[in-house]
């Protein structure tokens, strides 16, 4: 009997059955999920590097804007007749674990024209809590253009490094030759009356991600140790 050219092969020109397009299909989905994994644990493992760099960023410039205020530090003993009632102090407080500070400093710059400033300003360093989440703990730079008498209040404030673990101060003292964690000048017994420290020293330590710290040191110093006077009245 003769075959006719064609009737054997029908077998292999059927199509997919109900199994193997699911299986098919899980195959796909489980590869779509596997691509979908590595490439979600790649964009995270960017940002978190992107997020260090920024912190790190931030925390360098933090520390360059402190250096900065310290080294142009002063106090005068000069009273300025149109303002008699200014303070000029440098007050530290030591606490954990975030020192505060407050002092004057040349260290203002003008940002509108023929505005009545000059360059020297009120300065303070403190941690507040982060308005947003309430467990991290931000550094606050505080200036006032204008020195009054109350040194630790008014002036704008803006947050200087972000997840603050510590920051903390010394200061070397010239007499003892040795660092000291406190100094104020407003105290004439036990503090610094009209002297400024040589140096300071500045830790700062941020917290990086959920478990990692990234910690900076600098030390600073100040060249105008002795208060200013800037003239005598003649007996």
């Amino acid at each position: 009997m003769m075959r006719r050219f064609g009737e054997g092969r029908r077998g292999a020109s059927r199509g997919m059955t109900l199994i193997e397009i699911m299986v098919a299909s899980a195959i796909l989905a489980i590869i779509t999920a596997m691509i979908w994994v590595s490439f979600d644990q790649g964009n995270r493992a960017i940002k978190a590097v992107e997020a260090s760099q920024d912190q790190y960023h931030e925390a360098e410039i933090a520390l360059s804007v402190i250096a900065r205020d310290l080294a142009s530090a002063y106090l005068t003993r000069h009273i300025n007749p149109s303002n008699p009632v200014a303070e000029y102090v440098f007050a530290a407080e030591d606490r954990s674990p975030i020192d505060t500070l407050n002092f004057v400093s040349f260290a203002h710059r003008r940002t509108v024209r023929d505005s009545h400033e000059s360059d020297q300003c009120e300065v303070g360093y403190y941690g507040a809590a982060d308005p947003d989440d309430a467990s991290v703990t931000n550094l606050i730079r505080r200036e006032s253009p204008i020195i009054d008498d109350e040194p630790t209040r008014g002036g704008h404030r803006l947050i200087l490094a972000r997840n603050v673990v510590e920051f903390d101060l010394s200061f070397y003292e010239r007499e003892q030759q040795d660092w000291v964690d406190e100094w104020d000048t407003t105290q004439a017994s036990t503090g610094h009356p009209d002297r400024l420290p040589d140096q300071v020293r500045i830790l700062l330590t941020v917290r990086e991600g959920r478990d990692q710290d990234l910690t900076f040191t600098t030390q600073v110093p100040i060249h105008l140790h002795e208060a200013l006077l800037f003239g005598r009245r003649q007996m």
